[in-house]
């Protein structure tokens, strides 16, 4: 079963696609820009759907990577202000306690795959 998002990009590949056919049978220049306009906004909106499916997939990858610290301070849970990944295999991430601000990295090695 496609997810919701696809099934949404389906239908504004669609509509495009019934824009641009629209646009080519008609020959009145003034329609014709209409129905071309019709399908760049299809398409946008496709892109539309196609990022947020992607940074979606994102979010929850990056979710996965560790979880939040507690502040030692407080014990409140801390929210990530920042990723920095070193190239190396090596990511840190920067906590900060929202009620009293104080501040935490934590590093972690990724797991490589060697294709074996």
């Amino acid at each position: 079963m496609l997810k919701a998002a696809n099934q949404n990009v389906k239908l504004c590949f669609e509509h495009a696609l019934q824009a641009e056919e629209r646009a080519t049978q008609t020959r009145n220049p003034l329609d014709r820009q209409f129905w071309l306009d019709s399908e760049a906004r299809w398409l946008a909106l496709a892109a539309s759907y196609e990022y947020q499916a992607r940074l979606s997939d994102f979010i929850k990858e990056v979710r996965g990577f560790i979880k939040s610290p507690f502040c030692a301070a407080c014990e409140l849970p801390m929210r990530p202000k920042r990723v920095v990944h070193s190239g190396n295999g090596l990511f840190e991430f920067q906590y900060e306690c929202a009620n009293c601000e104080t501040k935490e990295t934590v590093s972690e090695i990724a797991e490589r795959c060697n294709g074996s």
